[in-house]
């Protein structure tokens, strides 16, 4: 059931490989009716640079958790107790 799919993605504009796959399985997703969102930050999972190691993932966990959040209480708040 493509309804009850929900999928985050990002990449950062310096994430060049990433970056334009990332983009094309958005636009895929998106022909195929698949709630999705799709965010561009700057930096990228670098390597070096201000965004070396986890710098990036810290940066946008928050925005990562509250997109799958609300989906995991909708989903919580239809399930019987």
């Amino acid at each position: 059931d493509r309804q009850r799919i929900h999928i985050y993605l990002d990449a950062g504009v310096d994430d060049h490989n990433l970056l334009a796959s990332t983009k094309t399985f958005h636009q895929t997703l998106d022909k195929l009716g698949i709630d999705n969102v799709f965010n561009e930050f700057p930096g990228g999972h670098g390597l070096s640079g201000p965004d070396v190691g986890w710098n990036y993932f810290h940066k946008h966990l928050t925005n990562s958790l509250t997109y799958v959040g609300k989906y995991f209480k909708a989903a919580l708040a239809q399930k019987p107790r």
